[in-house]
């Protein structure tokens, strides 16, 4: 089994794990700040995470691309898996950050709805990334 492939398990994984628990714990609490912390709370947020995230997001991302290239077996899953990371960074970079930096400046509840509802879509990438990678893992073990 090659090394790339583990590495974007355990990267696809790990973020899929992240993102469900971003989705249905740390955005909610957006909504039960109180508007007096705010924005510092959304400062130390978007430090905080991408302190975790871009590293991990790169990695998935550089590691999608080797074994989609470069696989000789499950091709289409693992190119499948490749748009699904880019999608994500689409979403995360012309969506979440624009709607972070919003919130970074003023405390919207149009603004903190709009990030859950719009996160739907990484969970569901992520998770899609995750399931494939696993039904690749699956076949590799067999």
């Amino acid at each position: 089994m090659n090394i790339v492939f583990i590495i974007n398990l355990a990267s696809s994984l790990f973020l899929t794990g992240l993102i469900w628990t971003i989705q249905c714990v740390h955005y909610p609490i957006f909504h039960r700040l109180e508007q007096s912390s705010f924005t510092e709370h959304i400062h130390f947020h978007k430090g905080a995470i991408s302190l975790l995230v871009v590293p991990v997001m790169t990695i998935e991302l550089g590691t999608s691309a080797w074994v989609a290239w470069s696989s000789q077996s499950y091709t289409i899953l693992h190119q499948s898996g490749l748009i699904a990371v880019i999608l994500i960074w689409l979403v995360t970079f012309f969506v979440q950050v624009p709607l972070h930096n919003k919130l970074s400046k003023v405390r919207s509840v149009d603004s903190i709805n709009r990030l859950v509802a719009s996160n739907w879509v990484r969970t569901i990438l992520w998770s899609f990334k995750a399931i494939l990678s696993l039904i690749i893992l699956n076949g590799l073990l067999q």
